[in-house]
């Protein structure tokens, strides 16, 4: 940081920092919305990189568990939503490779909470599904799985 102009950037960078995690680029945007040019924007994310105050791997991870934890949504609406923030899942292999293990029971779960009815609700839960991301191949085995009890 050699000018005053960069440090007037990376000291409004720390102060939205303080406030929320940001993505580099989600940061980067916000500092150039806020009228900082480009150079200073450039040498004030290497900065916060070096200081670890901006570290993309660790915010997806974080968001990724996050977003997991509520049990709300399939992994490919998690993996869309970090890549709208900017944000990529290579740090992410083994997470998601698990997460999807678990994808039909998190599906089950939300049509449970929801107390849907599967006889009689199959279009509701067919779109509220895939609109939480989930596969159809996934929204299918709910409804045969369903079918399987109503059999027995």
């Amino acid at each position: 940081m050699k000018n005053s102009r960069t440090d007037t950037c990376f000291n409004a960078a720390i102060r939205c920092l303080s406030r929320k995690s940001y993505s580099e680029e989600e940061l980067r945007k916000k500092m150039l919305l806020a009228g900082y040019v480009a150079v200073d924007i450039d040498a004030t994310i290497e900065k916060l990189n070096e200081y670890g105050y901006l570290n993309d791997i660790e915010l997806s991870k974080r968001m990724f568990e996050q977003y997991l934890s509520k049990q709300q949504y399939s992994v490919r609406y998690i993996i869309n939503k970090l890549r709208m923030r900017g944000l990529t899942t290579d740090g992410l292999k083994e997470e998601i490779k698990a997460a999807r293990q678990n994808e039909y029971d998190v599906a089950l779960l939300i049509v449970e909470k929801k107390n849907f009815n599967l006889g009689n609700e199959r279009d509701k839960i067919l779109r509220f599904l895939a609109g939480k991301g989930f596969s159809s191949e996934i929204i299918l085995k709910i409804f045969d799985g369903a079918l399987n009890i109503d059999d027995s």
